[in-house]
């Protein structure tokens, strides 16, 4: 028996009186992929009508998409845990002093908006992290946290950190950012 996951397990249930598959119960299996935003109601993440209608809101987890450039921009309204990211180019992802955990890969050239009080944790390899560089508190996070053996990479730009930058020896974080300032 085999199955393809699109995010990496954080925890496995072994169910040792096998009554699941015994039993025959049929359990709803919810898929992680082909979440996208559009932003067709407010900026607010957690609002059905701003995603694509099927599959609809992400679970924890999900391999999100945000694809439009416009004034409904997504904004986190809370700890949020996502599987591969997609962020188009022109397209900003704001984390409102939340915290993001990213499972996969963030792919394309959009941006993330932090502040003093964000946070974000790296659990695999992230890829590109570009932030907006509007002002301090744009490009601004409160900790960056890679997990162990987790990678990523800071774009160009400022990055400011003000509680805590945390590397355990088998992480890789490269700059490529004109200035990250740890406070």
């Amino acid at each position: 028996l085999t199955f393809d996951l699109s995010f990496v397990p954080t925890t496995v249930l072994y169910d040792d009186s096998a009554r699941t598959m015994s039993t025959g119960i049929i359990t709803k299996v919810v898929t992680l992929s082909n979440y996208i935003w559009q932003g067709t109601t407010n900026t607010i993440w957690g609002t059905s009508t701003n995603w694509v209608a099927s599959p609809g809101l992400p679970p924890s987890g999900a391999d999100i998409t945000i694809a439009t450039i416009g004034s409904n921009q997504p904004v986190l309204t809370g700890s949020t845990t996502v599987g591969p990211l997609t962020l188009n180019s022109g397209t900003t992802l704001s984390l409102a002093g939340n915290t993001l955990t990213l499972n996969n890969a963030v792919r394309g050239t959009g941006t993330i908006t932090g502040s003093a009080s964000s946070n974000i944790i790296v659990a695999d390899q992230a890829a590109t992290l570009n932030f907006t560089q509007t002002s301090t508190a744009t490009h601004s996070l409160n900790t960056i946290t890679l997990n162990p053996k987790a990678g990523a990479i800071i774009g160009a730009g400022l990055l400011d950190i003000f509680g805590g930058l945390t590397l355990p020896p088998t992480t890789s974080l490269i700059v490529k950012s004109v200035n990250m300032l740890i406070h």
